[in-house]
Protein backbone atom coordinates (compact mmCIF):
# COMPACT_ATOMS: atom_id res chain seq x y z
CA UNK A 1 0.00 0.00 0.00
CA UNK A 2 1.21 3.50 -0.82
CA UNK A 3 0.65 5.77 2.19
CA UNK A 4 -0.43 9.00 0.50
CA UNK A 5 -2.40 11.67 2.34
CA UNK A 6 -5.53 10.35 0.59
CA UNK A 7 -4.92 6.86 2.04
CA UNK A 8 -4.10 8.22 5.49
CA UNK A 9 -7.35 10.24 5.50
CA UNK A 10 -9.37 7.13 4.61
CA UNK A 11 -7.92 5.05 7.43
CA UNK A 12 -8.08 7.98 9.87
CA UNK A 13 -11.84 8.41 9.28
CA UNK A 14 -12.35 4.69 9.79
CA UNK A 15 -10.45 4.64 13.10
CA UNK A 16 -12.26 7.65 14.58
CA UNK A 17 -15.62 6.60 13.13
CA UNK A 18 -16.24 9.90 11.33
CA UNK A 19 -16.71 8.87 7.70
CA UNK A 20 -18.30 12.22 6.74
CA UNK A 21 -15.54 14.39 8.22
CA UNK A 22 -14.31 16.89 5.62
CA UNK A 23 -10.78 16.61 4.24
CA UNK A 24 -9.61 19.94 5.69
CA UNK A 25 -10.49 18.83 9.22
CA UNK A 26 -8.80 15.48 8.62
CA UNK A 27 -5.67 17.18 7.32
CA UNK A 28 -5.56 19.44 10.36
CA UNK A 29 -5.47 16.49 12.78
CA UNK A 30 -3.06 14.54 10.58
CA UNK A 31 -0.55 17.37 10.17
CA UNK A 32 -0.71 18.40 13.81
CA UNK A 33 0.48 14.94 14.68
CA UNK A 34 2.87 14.42 11.76
CA UNK A 35 4.72 17.74 11.94
CA UNK A 36 4.65 18.42 15.70
CA UNK A 37 4.09 15.33 17.87
CA UNK A 38 5.45 12.53 15.69
CA UNK A 39 9.04 13.88 15.33
CA UNK A 40 9.41 13.90 19.12
CA UNK A 41 7.78 10.49 19.66
CA UNK A 42 9.80 8.83 16.91
CA UNK A 43 13.11 10.50 17.86
CA UNK A 44 13.88 11.40 14.27
CA UNK A 45 17.66 11.48 14.46
CA UNK A 46 17.78 11.09 10.69
CA UNK A 47 16.69 14.73 10.42
CA UNK A 48 19.45 16.13 12.63
CA UNK A 49 21.05 19.29 11.32
CA UNK A 50 22.93 22.35 12.50
CA UNK A 51 20.93 25.45 13.45
CA UNK A 52 23.10 28.54 12.94
CA UNK A 53 22.88 32.30 13.29
CA UNK A 54 25.21 35.27 13.71
CA UNK A 55 25.06 37.13 17.00
CA UNK A 56 24.56 40.88 17.24
CA UNK A 57 26.80 42.90 19.57
CA UNK A 58 24.99 43.60 22.89
CA UNK A 59 21.97 41.48 21.86
CA UNK A 60 21.33 38.65 24.32
CA UNK A 61 18.08 37.00 23.14
CA UNK A 62 17.57 35.23 19.80
CA UNK A 63 14.42 33.44 18.54
CA UNK A 64 14.34 29.76 17.60
CA UNK A 65 12.45 28.77 14.44
CA UNK A 66 10.11 26.18 15.97
CA UNK A 67 8.04 25.99 12.79
CA UNK A 68 10.70 24.30 10.68
CA UNK A 69 12.76 22.78 13.51
CA UNK A 70 12.18 21.06 16.85
CA UNK A 71 14.35 20.30 19.89
CA UNK A 72 17.94 21.38 20.54
CA UNK A 73 20.92 19.38 21.77
CA UNK A 74 24.66 19.52 22.25
CA UNK A 75 27.00 20.43 20.81
CA UNK A 76 26.30 24.15 21.09
CA UNK A 77 29.23 26.24 19.86
CA UNK A 78 30.46 29.80 19.43
CA UNK A 79 32.78 30.10 16.43
CA UNK A 80 33.21 26.32 16.60
CA UNK A 81 34.17 26.28 20.29
CA UNK A 82 31.80 24.28 22.54
CA UNK A 83 29.81 26.21 25.14
CA UNK A 84 27.46 25.01 27.87
CA UNK A 85 23.81 24.35 26.95
CA UNK A 86 21.30 24.74 29.78
CA UNK A 87 17.53 24.14 29.83
CA UNK A 88 17.30 25.26 33.47
CA UNK A 89 14.84 28.18 33.62
CA UNK A 90 15.56 28.83 37.31
CA UNK A 91 19.23 29.28 36.52
CA UNK A 92 18.27 31.62 33.68
CA UNK A 93 16.23 33.76 36.08
CA UNK A 94 19.27 34.15 38.34
CA UNK A 95 21.17 35.76 35.46
CA UNK A 96 18.33 38.26 35.01
CA UNK A 97 18.06 39.58 38.56
CA UNK A 98 17.36 43.31 38.66
CA UNK A 99 19.53 45.67 40.67
CA UNK A 100 17.89 48.68 42.40
CA UNK A 101 19.47 52.08 41.91
CA UNK A 102 19.68 54.64 44.69
CA UNK A 103 16.21 56.10 45.26
CA UNK A 104 15.56 59.74 44.41
CA UNK A 105 13.55 61.82 46.91
CA UNK A 106 11.16 64.18 45.12
CA UNK A 107 10.85 67.86 46.07
CA UNK A 108 7.25 68.20 44.84
CA UNK A 109 8.25 70.59 42.04
CA UNK A 110 10.70 68.78 39.78
CA UNK A 111 9.27 66.45 37.14
CA UNK A 112 12.50 65.57 35.31
CA UNK A 113 15.20 63.36 36.81
CA UNK A 114 18.50 61.91 35.59
CA UNK A 115 20.15 58.66 36.64
CA UNK A 116 22.98 56.51 35.36
CA UNK A 117 24.54 53.07 35.83
CA UNK A 118 28.16 52.19 35.24
CA UNK A 119 27.46 49.48 32.67
CA UNK A 120 25.21 48.92 29.68
CA UNK A 121 21.48 48.43 30.28
CA UNK A 122 19.91 45.13 29.22
CA UNK A 123 16.83 45.79 27.06
CA UNK A 124 13.48 44.98 28.66
CA UNK A 125 14.67 45.24 32.28
CA UNK A 126 14.35 48.88 33.36
CA UNK A 127 11.46 49.65 35.72
CA UNK A 128 10.86 52.97 37.45
CA UNK A 129 8.05 54.50 39.50
CA UNK A 130 7.18 57.19 42.03
CA UNK A 131 4.26 55.12 43.31
CA UNK A 132 1.86 56.87 40.92
CA UNK A 133 3.32 56.70 37.44
CA UNK A 134 5.08 53.57 36.24
CA UNK A 135 7.68 53.23 33.47
CA UNK A 136 8.43 49.70 32.28
CA UNK A 137 10.74 48.88 29.39
CA UNK A 138 9.20 46.05 27.34
CA UNK A 139 11.70 46.22 24.49
CA UNK A 140 13.68 43.03 23.83
CA UNK A 141 16.14 44.21 21.17
CA UNK A 142 19.35 46.15 21.61
CA UNK A 143 19.37 49.67 20.21
CA UNK A 144 22.17 52.25 20.05
CA UNK A 145 19.62 55.05 19.74
CA UNK A 146 17.82 56.51 22.73
CA UNK A 147 14.80 54.34 23.57
CA UNK A 148 11.62 56.07 24.77
CA UNK A 149 9.38 54.22 27.22
CA UNK A 150 5.93 55.72 27.76
CA UNK A 151 4.73 56.03 31.35
CA UNK A 152 1.35 54.90 32.67
CA UNK A 153 0.26 58.55 33.11
CA UNK A 154 1.70 59.97 29.90
CA UNK A 155 5.27 60.72 30.94
CA UNK A 156 8.39 59.27 29.33
CA UNK A 157 11.50 57.38 30.37
CA UNK A 158 14.47 57.70 28.01
CA UNK A 159 17.09 54.94 28.08
CA UNK A 160 20.54 54.93 26.57
CA UNK A 161 21.33 51.21 26.65
CA UNK A 162 24.92 51.81 25.56
CA UNK A 163 25.99 54.43 28.13
CA UNK A 164 23.61 53.46 30.94
CA UNK A 165 22.00 56.92 31.12
CA UNK A 166 18.37 57.19 32.27
CA UNK A 167 16.11 60.24 31.97
CA UNK A 168 12.71 60.30 33.68
CA UNK A 169 10.06 62.81 32.65
CA UNK A 170 6.92 62.44 34.78
CA UNK A 171 3.57 63.68 33.49
CA UNK A 172 3.08 65.34 36.89
CA UNK A 173 5.83 66.22 39.37
CA UNK A 174 6.03 63.46 42.02
CA UNK A 175 4.71 64.43 45.44
CA UNK A 176 7.14 65.99 47.92
CA UNK A 177 9.24 63.43 49.83
CA UNK A 178 7.99 60.56 47.65
CA UNK A 179 10.69 58.11 46.55
CA UNK A 180 11.40 57.44 42.89
CA UNK A 181 12.68 53.89 42.61
CA UNK A 182 14.44 52.42 39.57
CA UNK A 183 15.69 48.90 39.01
CA UNK A 184 17.29 47.22 36.00
CA UNK A 185 19.79 44.64 34.84
CA UNK A 186 23.13 45.96 33.65
CA UNK A 187 25.85 44.01 31.85
CA UNK A 188 29.29 44.03 30.32
CA UNK A 189 29.42 42.21 26.94
CA UNK A 190 31.89 39.42 26.38
CA UNK A 191 32.32 36.21 24.38
CA UNK A 192 29.40 33.89 25.31
CA UNK A 193 30.30 30.86 27.42
CA UNK A 194 26.79 29.48 27.93
CA UNK A 195 23.42 29.37 26.20
CA UNK A 196 20.03 28.97 27.87
CA UNK A 197 17.14 27.60 25.84
CA UNK A 198 13.68 28.56 27.10
CA UNK A 199 10.29 29.25 25.46
CA UNK A 200 11.71 28.85 21.96
CA UNK A 201 14.40 31.45 22.57
CA UNK A 202 18.17 31.36 23.07
CA UNK A 203 19.69 33.47 25.85
CA UNK A 204 23.46 33.91 25.50
CA UNK A 205 25.53 34.45 28.61
CA UNK A 206 27.49 36.67 28.74
CA UNK A 207 25.83 38.94 26.19
CA UNK A 208 27.95 38.94 22.98
CA UNK A 209 30.42 41.79 22.59
CA UNK A 210 30.73 41.30 18.82
CA UNK A 211 29.57 39.10 15.94
CA UNK A 212 29.99 35.36 16.54
CA UNK A 213 28.64 32.33 14.71
CA UNK A 214 26.35 30.38 17.03
CA UNK A 215 25.56 26.76 16.16
CA UNK A 216 23.52 24.07 17.86
CA UNK A 217 22.24 20.62 16.94
CA UNK A 218 18.55 20.46 16.08
CA UNK A 219 16.06 18.40 14.07
CA UNK A 220 14.06 19.38 11.01
CA UNK A 221 10.27 19.20 11.29
CA UNK A 222 8.71 17.09 8.53
CA UNK A 223 6.85 19.25 6.01
CA UNK A 224 3.07 19.13 6.29
CA UNK A 225 1.13 16.94 3.89
CA UNK A 226 -0.82 19.23 1.58
CA UNK A 227 -1.97 17.45 -1.58
CA UNK A 228 -3.88 14.16 -1.65
CA UNK A 229 -0.91 12.48 -3.34
CA UNK A 230 1.74 13.79 -0.93
CA UNK A 231 3.51 11.21 1.23
CA UNK A 232 5.44 11.12 4.53
CA UNK A 233 9.23 11.18 4.34
CA UNK A 234 9.21 7.42 4.85
CA UNK A 235 6.34 5.19 3.70
CA UNK A 236 6.43 3.04 6.84
CA UNK A 237 5.31 6.04 8.88
CA UNK A 238 1.80 5.89 7.39
CA UNK A 239 0.08 3.67 9.96
CA UNK A 240 1.52 5.38 13.00
CA UNK A 241 0.37 8.75 11.56
CA UNK A 242 -3.16 7.35 11.25
CA UNK A 243 -3.34 6.27 14.88
CA UNK A 244 -1.42 9.24 16.27
CA UNK A 245 -3.69 11.79 14.58
CA UNK A 246 -6.74 9.72 15.59
CA UNK A 247 -5.67 10.04 19.23
CA UNK A 248 -5.63 13.84 18.92
CA UNK A 249 -9.08 13.84 17.30
CA UNK A 250 -10.64 11.47 19.86
CA UNK A 251 -9.24 13.48 22.75
CA UNK A 252 -10.75 16.65 21.26
CA UNK A 253 -14.11 14.85 20.89
CA UNK A 254 -13.98 13.56 24.46
CA UNK A 255 -14.26 9.93 23.34
CA UNK A 256 -11.92 8.59 26.00
CA UNK A 257 -12.97 4.94 25.66
CA UNK A 258 -12.05 4.75 21.97
CA UNK A 259 -9.00 6.91 22.68
CA UNK A 260 -7.74 4.27 25.11
CA UNK A 261 -8.13 1.50 22.52
CA UNK A 262 -6.49 3.56 19.77
CA UNK A 263 -3.61 4.47 22.11
CA UNK A 264 -2.68 0.80 22.49
CA UNK A 265 -2.54 0.32 18.72
CA UNK A 266 -0.63 3.60 18.37
CA UNK A 267 2.06 2.41 20.79
CA UNK A 268 2.40 -0.82 18.82
CA UNK A 269 2.68 1.01 15.49
CA UNK A 270 5.13 3.55 16.93
CA UNK A 271 7.44 0.77 18.10
CA UNK A 272 7.31 -0.89 14.68
CA UNK A 273 7.92 2.47 13.03
CA UNK A 274 11.05 3.09 15.11
CA UNK A 275 12.40 -0.35 14.30
CA UNK A 276 11.74 -0.02 10.57
CA UNK A 277 13.25 3.47 10.46
CA UNK A 278 16.32 2.28 12.35
CA UNK A 279 16.77 -0.71 10.01
CA UNK A 280 16.30 1.44 6.90
CA UNK A 281 18.75 4.08 8.10
CA UNK A 282 21.25 1.35 9.01
CA UNK A 283 21.00 -0.09 5.51
CA UNK A 284 21.50 3.37 4.00
CA UNK A 285 24.56 3.98 6.10
CA UNK A 286 25.93 0.54 5.17
CA UNK A 287 25.45 1.27 1.48
CA UNK A 288 27.18 4.65 1.78
CA UNK A 289 30.12 3.18 3.68
CA UNK A 290 31.07 0.95 0.74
Amino acid sequence: MSWTLREIRKHFKKVVGLHDLDDDSCDDYINKYYSITFPVEASLERTLTSYDFLTIPNQRVYPFDNINYFSVANPATINGVPIILSLNTKELMVTSVQTPLQAIVADGITANFEQSVGNKIRPGTALSSDGVEVFQDMNVKWDYDIVEVKGSKGGSMYLDYNTGAISLVFATAPAKDSEISTSLTSFQPYKPQKVFYCNNQFYLEPTPDKVYKFSILTSINPEVLTSASSQPLLEQWGEVIVYGSAKICLMALGDFETHKEVSLEHEKQLLLCKRRTLILNGNRIAVRSF
